[in-house]
């Protein structure tokens, strides 16, 4: 929290009933005691599957400064009552946020949200004091946890907005109010609620609606609905800093891009210089996150010194383009953490530039409504362009792509089954990259694929990639 805040003084701006006495509360939030610390603030979700009131008491033996409940507890501490904790959260979030004095910078996007993010705050961090995620936090729970973190020597912040349903991004952009606002893209992903594409670039647009006059709108000029946002971001009379992989029309783009033993090296164009970088993430569509991550630094004012060291320093966030030595000195590429048609196509570009046998592994993509047929069925033809020498499903949609892929598509019922298969195949002379989404648990899988059945620490390149010449259509 910034400054010094009394419970009383939070009690009025979430329009909460203070039971107890007063108390400074001296940390964030947390919304789950086993993480939580001393002075934190505790807030008593109720989920499917348990009831943080229930934990109340373990969150004062841990030293909570004080809890929001919904219902009173038997315990002699203070505690915040209010008709709804999860709004509660939202507006603490909110009252955190609003005395932030920094440049804060919400990202939003069908792919690539995490990456950029990682990018942008690893320049920023060079140029001052930054907040970013705390792991993947970037609904409407976790993003004011987020918010509740800002602390008052923060210069910067960084905020991802994820959606699933109509409204989410205008909820958390109302709360985040940021000075920059990011669309990496919109893809075929939630269409189970956003029921197409268009759905997706209307929904990532809301981000924009609340951007200051003074703010700046950060658009993807590959994008087929770059015009939309840009007609969206005019609105609000922002400034519009285009980004894009390979047009030189855009105000940041790249050229020369090449991957080699060390990662992805390129020429990035802005301020009417190029400037050769080295990233340690792998594919084109990196390189695109990278041309947004420092069109989002210019508008903050940060040097293209400092952009250029920031990009050359940033590392994959886990589960998003890790790798790892694997079993038999396999390469093994952890894309796990989730999987949406343009995601798996630009894992899938990755893999090809590998050398020796390939093996991509795939789990079911969710959310894609009445798309999830054919989304599969054309990842796995995708996967057959690519020369893959084998694909392995898991999940009851999966099996189209396997059967798409043809003869060395291979489908599992059961995850054991594929991990002991995915075992036997590997080699050093084998690269395996493995997607799905968050319900497949592939990580699993990943775990399974090293010597050891865990994942080391230590981050490892891949070792035989080869310039990628063209993207296949």
């Amino acid at each position: 929290m910034i400054g010094k805040v009394m419970l009383s003084q939070l009690a009025r701006a979430i329009d909460a009933e203070l039971i107890g006495n007063d108390r400074l509360l001296v940390g964030a939030v947390s919304i789950d005691t086993r993480s939580l610390k001393q002075g934190q603030l505790f807030v008593a979700l109720s989920g499917n599957n348990t009831d943080g009131h229930h934990y109340v008491r373990q969150a004062f033996d841990k030293g909570a400064a004080g809890c929001i409940v919904e219902k009173v507890q038997p315990v002699d501490q203070p505690q915040l009552l209010v008709k709804n904790v999860r709004q509660a959260l939202l507006q603490t979030g909110r009252f955190n946020r609003n005395r932030f004095e920094g440049l804060l910078t919400g990202l939003t996007g069908s792919c690539g949200k995490t990456s950029v993010r990682e990018m942008l705050t690893t320049i920023l961090k060079n140029a001052g004091s930054t907040l970013a995620p705390i792991n993947n936090y970037n609904n409407d729970l976790g993003m004011p946890v987020t918010l509740s973190h800002l602390e008052s020597h923060h210069r910067y912040a960084v905020i991802e907005m994820g959606t699933s349903a109509p409204g989410d991004i205008a909820l958390l952009a109302q709360i985040a109010r940021p000075h920059i606002s990011i669309i990496t893209n919109a893809e075929m992903a939630h269409l189970e609620k956003l029921k197409s594409v268009e759905g997706v670039a209307k929904e990532k647009g809301a981000i924009l609606d609340y951007l200051p006059a003074e703010g700046f709108a950060i658009l993807n000029r590959d994008s087929r609905f770059f015009s939309e946002w840009t007609q969206r971001a005019r609105q609000r009379t922002v400034r519009l800093i285009s980004f894009s992989l390979q047009d030189a029309g855009a105000d940041v783009f790249a050229s020369d891009i090449a991957h080699s033993t060390t990662g992805t090296h390129c020429h990035l164009h802005f301020n009417n210089t190029t400037f050769p970088v080295q990233l340690s993430f792998y594919g084109h569509h990196q390189v695109a996150n990278a041309c947004a991550a420092t069109a989002a630094a210019l508008a903050a004012n940060i040097s293209p010194e400092l952009i250029i060291k920031g990009l050359q320093e940033a590392q994959p966030f886990q589960q998003r383009g890790q790798c790892f030595k694997g079993f038999n000195g396999s390469t093994v590429i952890d894309e796990s953490y989730n999987a949406n048609p343009a995601s798996v196509r630009a894992a899938m570009d990755v893999l090809r530039s590998c050398q020796g046998q390939r093996i991509f592994v795939l789990g079911d993509m969710a959310e894609l409504g009445d798309t999830t047929e054919s989304a599969h069925r054309q990842v796995g033809e995708y996967a057959h362009r690519c020369g893959f020498e084998q694909l392995l499903t898991y999940g009851h949609s999966s099996q189209l792509a396997a059967k798409c892929f043809g003869a060395e598509g291979k489908h599992f019922a059961d995850k054991a089954s594929l991990n002991h298969y995915l075992r036997s195949c590997l080699s050093a002379d084998t690269t395996v990259l493995i997607k799905g989404s968050n319900s497949m648990k592939m990580h699993e899988t990943v775990q399974v694929c090293t010597e050891t059945g865990k994942t080391q620490k230590t981050f490892l390149k891949p070792y035989r990639l080869s310039p990628i010449k063209r993207n296949l259509k």
